[in-house]
């Protein structure tokens, strides 16, 4: 069979939301779908966007084939099951992200705009607008299988998604249950029901614990604070987060006998500080628990039960009281510090105050100090500090570790090793101090020399302007960008412009003239100004319409 040519960025896709697409390339989609669902698709990722391809080969965008599924399915006796099979196969093969978006907009039109008068947004920090249900809608009008979908979504953003897209959850969640309250209730109540039975609820002698994936939340009642209980609440733990529909931004609610904290001030009384600081006396248990803060861990991740004040990663806890414990403890110190955002989190400085008082400044712990500094924004000394450095040991580690910064610096040492650390590059750009960081601006010179400007570098060029104020050109960049394939690859950026900014943002035309003017500020510096004049120019004539375009 002959297939027209590809018609996405690159040619690298086919776009099937076209109403003049052609029939043999929607055979092809549908095909594609079905290999997903088989297991057969494969996807390839190593260009920007990501793409699926079915068993001849034939590629296409995830969201585009999810859109075409679903538009396909009644919305009266909705097949939820196969909806959910689809959507589970997708995300496995191309990750949630990919598929997010498509999916909050399937609720919206088929829930939210159908069943639902939607008011106006009163401010500019509400989410979602307010949504009251038509006075005239009967619950048997509303289909109960899309209810359910739209549960099994709303559900999804919790688990899979980033910690803020448990707002998304809510508001969905808000919607069925003004159509039918019964289904959240059971969602409260037992949560998705993916979890196995031993996992959603568990009795012993020791502790009464359940744990509900739909609302992130896991509870112990603890009966003692014995060795045997801590060991139990822990193995628990382990095993809820274990399961991957269990979340990674979760509330651990704990009750115990003993109210006892680590001695660290400051940190909040919560019931989850409680339950380490119990679980560290007992020597035998603190593998158990590094396994749990090592599952714990993932950056932009949150427990969802603590103040903005107060707000800690997972396994924060179990890391702090572990690093109290001796340098057997304090990789995992430092593995922690390098996941902690630093623009949110701070509690980690109450830690570090504590861990110096108690070990004093070493060639051992100054690491800690390090990964400290580069894991929250001004981190501020305790005020004995002075004193604790005012010896010549302390001295000489601090001398040490003042020749070996380079080591922590390992991030820009891999970017310049090739394509496969450059997402690596790209997340640590976004969480730099954009006001304070200018660093990174000496490593996207040197990146740009070394690889030039291309489809696959030019993405580390847009989050670097992002990631501090008035990144300068290097002299050289004017000359590397005069070429066809990188204009073009340039041009390709700028039509995607607004994946690079977040949903509000990315529609918002200011915002996204902003980012290019930054971006061209970047190459080509104050050359850039007046519409790029004078580059325009001085541009060679095969390459003048490219220039034009570029500084449209």
């Amino acid at each position: 069979m002959s297939l027209p040519k590809r018609d996405g960025v690159h040619d690298r896709y086919y776009l099937i939301h076209k109403p003049d697409t052609s029939p043999e390339v929607l055979a092809e989609a549908d095909l594609c779908i079905q290999d997903v669902l088989n297991g057969t698709a494969r996807e390839n990722h190593s260009a920007y966007l990501t793409v699926v391809r079915n068993h001849n080969g034939t590629p296409f965008l995830p969201d585009q084939l999810l859109e075409r599924y679903l538009t396909g399915l009644p919305l009266k006796g909705f097949p939820c099951e196969d909806a959910v099979s689809l959507c589970d196969a997708m995300r496995r093969l191309v990750g949630w992200q990919e598929i997010r978006y498509k999916l909050e907009k399937y609720i919206e039109q088929q829930v939210q705009e159908r069943f639902f008068l939607v008011g106006e947004r009163d401010d500019g920090f509400t989410v979602f607008p307010p949504c009251t249900v038509w006075p005239e809608l009967r619950p048997e009008d509303v289909d109960e299988g899309l209810l359910h979908f739209a549960c099994y979504v709303a559900v999804c953003h919790t688990v899979y998604g980033q910690s803020f897209e448990s707002l998304t959850t809510e508001h969905i969640l808000g919607l069925v249950s003004q159509i039918r309250p019964d289904m959240v209730k059971e969602l409260k109540t037992n949560g998705s029901g993916k979890l196995p039975p031993n996992i959603q609820k568990r009795k012993t002698k020791h502790l009464t614990a359940s744990a509900n994936d739909a609302f992130a939340t896991i509870r112990i009642t603890a009966r003692d604070c014995t060795e045997g209980c801590c060991d139990e609440a822990l193995s628990y733990l382990v095993e809820v987060l274990e399961q991957p529909e269990f979340p990674r931004s979760y509330s651990i609610e704990f009750r115990g006998p003993e109210k006892i904290y680590l001695p660290i001030p400051g940190l909040p009384k919560k019931g989850v500080h409680q339950l380490f600081a119990c679980a560290v006396r007992y020597p035998r248990l603190h593998v158990r628990m590094e396994n749990y803060a090592r599952l714990a861990m993932q950056e932009d991740e949150w427990y969802n039960n603590l103040s903005d004040e107060s707000c800690a990663m997972p396994g924060t806890f179990a890391v702090f009281a572990l690093g109290l414990e001796g340098p057997k403890w304090w990789r995992l110190v430092c593995d922690y510090l390098d996941r902690c955002d630093d623009e949110h989190s701070s509690l980690q400085e109450k830690f570090i105050h504590a861990f110096f008082k108690k070990y004093g400044f070493t060639a051992q712990s100054l690491p800690v100090l390090v990964h400290g500094v580069q894991s929250m924004q001004n981190l501020k000394p305790a005020k004995e500090f002075r004193t604790l450095i005012a010896n010549e040991e302390s001295l000489d580690a601090l001398l040490e570790i003042k020749g070996h910064l380079e080591y922590y610096l390992a991030v820009f040492a891999l970017g310049l090793e090739g394509p496969k650390w450059w997402r690596l590059v790209c997340d640590y750009m976004n969480r730099c101090d954009d006001e304070h960081s200018s660093l990174q601006e000496k490593f996207i010179h040197t990146f740009f020399k070394q690889y030039g400007f291309t489809a696959q570098s030019l993405p580390v060029l847009v989050h670097g302007v992002q990631s501090m104020q008035n990144l300068e050109p290097a002299k050289e960049f004017c000359t590397l960008i005069a070429n066809k394939e990188s204009l073009d690859a340039q041009l390709e950026i700028k039509g995607q412009l607004e994946y690079y900014l977040s949903e509000e943002s990315g529609s918002n035309k200011r915002a996204l003239d902003y980012l290019w003017r930054d971006v061209l500020w970047a190459i080509w510096g104050k050359d850039s100004e007046n519409g790029g004049s004078k580059v325009i120019k001085s541009a060679p004539k095969e390459l003048k319409e490219k220039y034009q375009q570029v500084f449209a």
